[in-house]
């Protein structure tokens, strides 16, 4: 009886949790298996890319957007809903190639928000963390009875951002300075995995 009531709990937990997901993160992967094209032909996609970008941004679609070093990238959605996500990035023609492997999350800022800004703009260069639960277990232990484990990270004034996904799906980390490799002490080792990359956003875009 005990556990059916920790596993009641544990699930109504989580879903007030997620209510407030009212973003999409997507991660455009280099797809390993994508289409020899020529040079000419790579280059149009690109550009064509660019284009679509910029439109969906103009729209309010795309709130903020940037490549990791070595290749993909990510967008920020002004939506929560996976269908609608999914249904403007089939506007890019990159995607329509299969140029890219999508993973796409509802999002929900922790810390640190989306400033408009217009170009032209500078780039600069931030550490960004992939943070990768083993489980909903897991996840409910750092984001709910180690939510103090959260509070200590966001004081620290190297973070530019904060973010998680829904149930077992992990966040993200945004900060300037030298690469970390722990962020959440005892729990990190045991709970989740971090994927560590360079991402390049535009100067201004991550609000103070």
């Amino acid at each position: 009886m005990h556990r059916i009531l920790i596993i009641i709990g544990l699930t109504i937990s989580l879903q007030s949790y997620s209510q407030d997901y009212n973003h999409v993160l997507v991660f455009l992967n280099s797809h390993p298996d994508k289409e020899e094209i020529s040079s000419e032909e790579e280059e149009l996609l690109r550009k064509a890319h660019f284009e679509s970008r910029k439109q969906m941004a103009e729209e309010g679609k795309i709130l903020l957007t940037g490549p990791f070093d070595g290749g993909g990238g990510i967008y920020i959605l002004n939506t929560g809903k996976i269908s609608e996500a999914k249904s403007w990035l089939q506007t890019d023609p990159t995607v329509l190639a299969n140029r890219w492997q999508l993973e796409l999350f509802p999002l929900r800022f922790l810390q640190g928000g989306i400033c408009d800004i217009k170009e032209p703009y500078d780039m600069v260069r931030y550490n960004f963390i992939r943070i990768k639960f083993i489980n909903e277990i897991a996840n409910y232990k750092t984001n709910e009875t180690g939510s103090d484990v959260w509070s200590s990270i966001i004081k620290s004034e190297n973070i530019k951002l904060t973010g998680v996904f829904p149930h077992s799906d992990g966040g993200l980390i945004i900060y300037n300075g030298d690469k970390k490799t722990s962020w959440f002490g005892t729990n990190q080792a045991n709970q989740m995995t971090l994927e560590h990359k360079l991402l390049w956003l535009a100067n201004g875009a991550i609000c103070d």
